[in-house]
């Protein structure tokens, strides 16, 4: 949200989107505990995918930034 011009009403829209939002505030310095607690990803370290989850909880690795254009459609920004 820091980095766009865009307002928070602009931004969200949608419940699901604001407490994405709220809850990635909450734990952005330690993605990789959240994921633990999470029920998918408890799923993949029963699936012994600890590594997924490491790459997943990285940010900033990709210059490519999906944004929802539509349900269904994403498009890189």
């Amino acid at each position: 949200m820091q980095q766009t011009n865009l307002s928070l009403d602009e931004l969200a829209g949608n419940d699901e989107v604001m407490s994405a939002i709220a809850l990635y505030s909450q734990w952005k310095d330690n993605l990789l505990e959240l994921f633990h607690h999470a029920s998918h990803g408890k799923r993949l370290l029963r699936l012994n995918s600890l590594e997924d989850l490491k790459y997943c909880s990285q940010t900033d690795i990709l210059d490519v930034l999906p944004m929802q254009q539509e349900p269904g459609v994403l498009k890189k920004r």
